[in-house]
């Protein structure tokens, strides 16, 4: 179907020799069917959502006793008690060497390593201090704080770490002991999307909406997970939520970008695609060959068509603001082109298809696109006024 659809467009463009082209009386169309997301890499997804680590405000203590003044592990405590993480890594790598058994001083560590973002020698540490602590009878009478909080900083250090089939698991836990934890929930989300489990992910990102439904990169993952299942409806009202919260995320081209396709797809009369095409202006704009625009947007502005043609138009223009070059860029120009000359806008019509011929000037629709400028849009320009009183003068 979709060669078809290529070969009425290789006609329409006149290959030489060939035919002549078919006069343009319409406009050309926007694709029935939609990109998929860019894949973006996760790490660089997550870049763009996460401040740099803050560590928790809690002042961690093991529950031990003091050791004596001046010795190494009392300097170590001391120094993570004030929060100066340079002399406490320094201090307590010299408390473990000389008092191996004060398991104490791995937890110190943990967070020391936190703060200087050695998240594998932080989540070592941690473990190295579950490890100890839970060998020890009264470990869950006497230390119960300091065994959750670090199970919980080792979970997410190894996130942090790229362990993430490590993370996994413990992060799981982590989530399971606090529903209220949305950090951990949303890790576990991320360390399962790294993993390829998207579905579990998605369950994960839900569980974060639940406890904090203010928190925008959750409504991304999981418009961006129904967007990519066919779930339009889904997708938009999670697409806007996060558009909503968090409208000058780094994320948001690609939200905005979903979210036009789902209106553009709404106001194609109910055509129901195959599936997401790939995100390419090509696979985007080639579905459309040989139709138009007014093939699929005829409705008056009280239809559901024209309301769903609105919203992307709006969302498509908040998108190039955002994008304003490459081939996503040069299928929003197509799109908005389409559009504005259905509505007989031949100025916007004539801007945004010479934008997308700058962009992807050897696009396949290229030619259809030169040849509208050519013809269809030489009948929107006005006639000229007679010449003054030439009525009067006969």
């Amino acid at each position: 179907r979709a060669a078809g659809r290529r070969g009425r467009s290789e006609s329409a463009a006149g290959a030489a020799g060939g035919p002549d082209p078919a006069p343009v009386s319409r406009t050309p169309k926007p694709p029935v069917r939609f990109p998929r997301l860019t894949a973006i890499p996760v790490p660089i997804l997550l870049a763009r959502i996460l401040a740099p680590a803050v560590l928790l405000a809690a002042a961690p203590g093991a529950g031990q006793e003091v050791p004596p003044e001046g010795n190494a592990a009392a300097r170590c405590e001391r120094a993570a008690q004030a929060a100066d993480w340079e002399s406490a890594v320094t201090e307590c790598e010299a408390a473990r060497a000389a008092f191996p058994e004060s398991f104490g001083i791995h937890y110190f560590l943990g967070f020391a390593y936190e703060a200087r973002e050695s998240w594998g020698r932080a989540a070592d540490a941690f473990a190295a201090f579950l490890e100890a602590v839970r060998e020890r009878e009264d470990a869950g009478s006497r230390f119960g704080e300091q065994i959750a909080r670090a199970a919980r900083r080792e979970a997410l250090s190894r996130y942090r770490a790229g362990e993430y089939a490590a993370a996994v698991p413990l992060l799981r836990e982590a989530a399971a002991a606090d529903p209220a934890d949305a950090e951990s929930a949303f890790f576990l989300g991320m360390a399962l999307l790294e993993r390829g489990d998207a579905a579990a992910a998605e369950e994960a990102f839900r569980g974060v909406i639940e406890v904090s439904p203010e928190t925008p990169p959750p409504h991304f993952f999981v418009g961006r997970f129904r967007y990519e299942a066919g779930d339009y409806p889904a997708a938009e009202t999670h697409l806007l939520r996060f558009l909503e919260i968090a409208p000058d995320s780094p994320l948001a081209a690609d939200a905005l970008w979903m979210a036009g396709s789902v209106a553009l797809r709404e106001s194609s009369e109910g055509r129901q695609p195959d599936g997401p095409a790939e995100d390419t202006a090509e696979d985007t704009v080639e579905e459309g060959a040989g139709e138009t625009a007014s093939d699929a947007a005829t409705g008056t502005p009280e239809e559901p068509g024209a309301a769903a043609r609105g919203r992307a138009v709006e969302r498509f223009r908040r998108f190039l603001e955002l994008e304003a070059e490459g081939d996503r860029a040069a299928a929003a120009h197509y799109f908005l082109g389409a559009f504005a000359a259905d509505g007989s806008d031949c100025e916007g019509a004539e801007r945004h298809y010479r934008r997308f011929l700058e962009l992807a000037p050897d696009h396949g629709q290229a030619e259809e696109v030169r040849r509208y400028l050519r013809e269809a849009a030489a009948a929107c320009e006005p006639p000229p006024e007679p010449p003054p009183n030439r009525r009067q003068g006969w």
